[in-house]
């Protein structure tokens, strides 16, 4: 059974480029929902906290201040390298 993978985008376009891209390297998609919020949701808790979580954002949030800090195991910049992700994701995953 593939691992499972749950992409969160406001760009439809980019979502079903990571999609083809994922699928093609045996990976299945998770219905969409607030980055964000799911990104606190596992890590606050106890039982998911250890779920890789990868950001893909047009800024620098590696660097920027934000109010709220973001617990991603893996951050990356718009635009990307998609063999870049994958081994992001191969090396989260094992």
């Amino acid at each position: 059974m593939a691992r499972k993978i749950l992409i969160v985008d406001d760009e439809v376009h980019l979502v079903k480029i990571l999609q083809l891209t994922l699928e093609r390297a045996g990976y299945l998609m998770l219905p969409v929902l607030d980055g964000w919020k799911v990104c606190r949701m596992l890590k606050s808790d106890e039982l998911t906290k250890s779920i890789p979580v990868i950001i893909l954002s047009a800024s620098d949030l590696a660097r920027a201040e934000i109010d709220e800090p973001i617990s991603a195991d893996l951050f990356m910049e718009k635009p990307f390298n998609s063999t870049v992700l994958l081994d992001g994701i191969s090396s989260l995953l094992g």
